[in-house]
């Protein structure tokens, strides 16, 4: 799963960079995703339901990862001047996606919040802002991904429900830059 989320994002900053990719071919591809994702809760579709087992968690509707995650790309795409929206996107991708490659050796809880390990905010703040200094500079890479990163280890909620931290990471690096 966090090699699909870290291959998203680069498949992503790279065809926008180069003008292969849009907001709009985003937002078609989004909402085809969606549909499929409606569609195989209702039908089995084999080769679909198969590959969305493996990649989902568990007690999510099909392909919310996905969903989440190509809004919060929209979104920095459209909010932000572009070299804001591909840092903000490589935050996701290499700080969010990292991140959980620490746990292995990580041993401090965050007093932030139980559920994060301090060592792993750390690797995805320094991969984060090694992907987001492609496209700013390292003062704002820093900064950015180490506003995202802190803010996804705190978990923040609306109307009692955690949002969701491929929505939240970019946003929260776009706007700090």
């Amino acid at each position: 799963r966090k090699a699909i989320h870290i291959s998203l994002g680069l498949l992503i900053c790279i065809g926008v960079s180069k003008h292969l990719i849009t907001p709009f071919y985003l937002f078609l591809l989004l909402v085809l995703v969606v549909m499929v994702s409606f569609v195989s809760k209702k039908i089995h579709i084999p080769m679909i339901n198969s590959i969305l087992k493996h990649i989902d968690r568990p007690n999510h509707f099909p392909a919310k990862g996905l969903i989440t995650y190509l809004i919060g790309s929209i979104l920095s795409l459209e909010l932000f001047p572009l070299p804001f929206a591909l840092a903000a996107i490589m935050i996701l991708a290499l700080g969010d996606g990292t991140a959980a490659l620490a746990r292995p050796w990580s041993k401090r809880k965050s007093s932030i919040s139980p559920k994060h390990l301090i060592e792993e905010s750390i690797v995805g703040i320094i991969m984060g802002a090694i992907g987001a200094m492609m496209f700013v500079s390292i003062p704002q890479a820093i900064l950015a991904s180490s506003c995202a990163m802190l803010l996804e280890a705190i978990e923040v909620k609306f109307n009692n429900d955690i949002l969701d931290d491929n929505i939240l990471t970019p946003l929260a690096a776009g706007t700090c830059l």
